[in-house]
């Protein structure tokens, strides 16, 4: 059993709606975080809002007796590093995201150096992290996305994985290279 205290950029429908389930939230100032390439001066100011965020996390920590902190996904790492270590706390680290770009591999892996665990939801994203900082092997567990089982076996998805005609997909997300939609045509091209 425990008592979650759940932190958000900003004020959003779920956070309301946590709280309306009586589960404490607590906004941190993080700010907007852009897709794509950041300049000198982006990188720099999320740096102090990180900061800014670690020392107010570590209050929250002090005041309510947090055991866990419980980071999910990177952009928030470094804050929860600080505040982890501030504290004297264990952190849990989920990474739920393939990580592409050099800088952001190497600051990822040395930031989850920190960590008690870390959880990759599956092992091309843990790769990406290894590959970073082959130490985080000890720490690291792979937990991939549950998947509902489906009785009945293939031969009832057999109209989906053999369509009688050229088909087209959609796809709602964020069009970069994280999103894996290259991946996606890859596979399906070798199909």
């Amino acid at each position: 059993e425990f008592e979650p205290i759940v932190a958000f950029p900003n004020e959003g429908p779920f956070s309301k709606k946590l709280r309306d389930r009586n589960i404490d939230t607590v906004q941190l100032p993080l700010g907007t975080y852009r897709s794509g390439r950041k300049s000198y001066a982006e990188m720099a100011k999320f740096a102090v809002r990180s900061v800014a965020c670690g020392l107010k996390l570590t209050a929250v920590i002090r005041r309510n007796n947090v055991a866990l902190v419980y980071v999910n996904g990177p952009r928030w790492l470094a804050a929860g590093v600080m505040a982890a270590l501030l504290t004297g706390r264990p952190l849990l680290f989920h990474l739920h995201l393939t990580l592409c770009r050099k800088p952001e591999v190497m600051l990822v892996a040395q930031l989850a150096r920190h960590a008690a665990k870390i959880i990759s939801c599956s092992q091309a994203t843990a790769q990406v992290l290894l590959r970073g900082h082959p130490a985080l092997s000890k720490s690291l567990l792979v937990v991939n996305n549950p998947l509902s089982i489906v009785t009945g076996g293939a031969s009832q998805f057999a109209h989906i994985l053999s369509p009688p005609a050229p088909f087209t997909v959609g796809m709602v997300a964020r069009i970069s290279e994280s999103k894996g939609q290259l991946s996606l045509l890859n596979a399906v091209g070798a199909l």
